[in-house]
């Protein structure tokens, strides 16, 4: 959406206009049911109520103009950022109540018949076991670029920090995740 437009869509929900409202949660529909989807899980219980949350919050946030266009920040990293911020408090408040956090790992997919994708699977969720290991800074390095595929630019954006601190907060964490690696699995 180009930024006139952003801008204009902007103004409205501000003011108030349903309309304008109704649109950018149109537009955003797919990108939240998507993250919520692949962080929670559809069959999760909680899964409507956070989509619900996510959105109101973005509305919210829209409506109080807590969003600068001028600062550079594109509206998608902005709310981008604002799912993520839901899901981990989700998952925190969740945390207080299943210390273990086994239930934060994707859902296998039942659907999955063939062997080497099966075994793809299993690795995928090792791997997420480990991640999950790491501190909560190094676990969105690494979600965010090989899990969402956000170059280092975008991250930086995301965060609101340089691409070589990503670089660096990235690289930093693979070396955790191996160490982790070796010795748990």
């Amino acid at each position: 959406m180009p930024d006139k437009r952003n801008q204009e869509l902007l103004k409205r929900i501000e003011e108030g206009d349903a309309k304008a409202q109704e649109e950018i949660l149109l537009l955003f529909k797919d990108k939240i049911a998507e993250v919520v989807l692949y962080k929670i899980g559809k069959k999760n219980q909680d899964y409507e109520d956070l989509v619900g949350e996510i959105r109101l919050a973005i509305l919210e946030s829209l409506r109080n103009g807590q969003y600068d266009i001028s600062l550079g920040k594109s509206l998608q990293s902005y709310v981008y950022g604002i799912i993520h911020n839901k899901i981990r408090h989700f998952r925190t408040m969740k945390k207080k109540h299943h210390p273990n956090g086994e239930e934060f790992l994707p859902l296998q997919n039942p659907h999955i018949t063939d062997q080497s994708a099966l075994e793809n699977q299993q690795y995928r969720e090792l791997l997420l076991r480990a991640i999950h290991r790491l501190p909560e800074r190094s676990q969105i390095f690494l979600k965010l670029r090989f899990f969402e595929e956000m170059t280092f630019q975008e991250i930086g954006e995301l965060l609101e920090i340089s691409p070589q601190r990503v670089r660096e907060g990235i690289h930093y964490a693979l070396k955790k995740l191996r160490n982790i690696w070796r010795i748990k699995f």
